[in-house]
């Protein structure tokens, strides 16, 4: 049995809106480094102790890659958006297209029913036609 319509474009929704939690949080952590980098950079200008000047050059460098990471996140991301909006549409489409059929399958029940209705109606004419004979 196919799920409901409702269901589906719900767990869509949910789908999406799980990937935008996933993408904020990324923001997050991005700025709380980029804080921590600049905090590590204002104590380097007032040191000179090479190893703080190491571990700056590392958090650059793995803000770097965090800043890379991100940007290809947001690619998938913005991939992921148009996919599921032609997705939407797609489903919106076979949706309307389920309806028009159910439409027409209805109407032939009805079609069905009636003429049955009317062969009942007929035999019990010819019914009691013959029994009155």
């Amino acid at each position: 049995m196919a799920k409901p319509v409702a269901l589906v474009e719900a767990e869509l929704l949910g789908l999406c809106r799980l990937l935008d939690g996933q993408i904020k949080t990324d923001r997050q952590d991005i700025a709380d480094l980029w804080v921590e980098v600049e905090a590590s950079r204002a104590r380097l200008s007032k040191s000179d102790d090479s190893a703080t000047k190491e571990q700056v050059t590392h958090l650059g460098s793995l803000l770097g890659e965090l800043r890379k990471q991100y940007d290809e996140s947001e690619k998938l991301r913005a991939a992921h958006r148009e996919e599921f909006v032609a997705s939407r549409t797609q489903f919106q489409e076979h949706v309307k297209q389920y309806e028009k059929w159910d439409a027409r399958r209805w109407g032939l029940i009805g079609v069905f029913v009636a003429t049955l209705l009317s062969l009942v109606a007929n035999l019990m004419v010819i019914a009691l036609r013959t029994s009155a004979k």
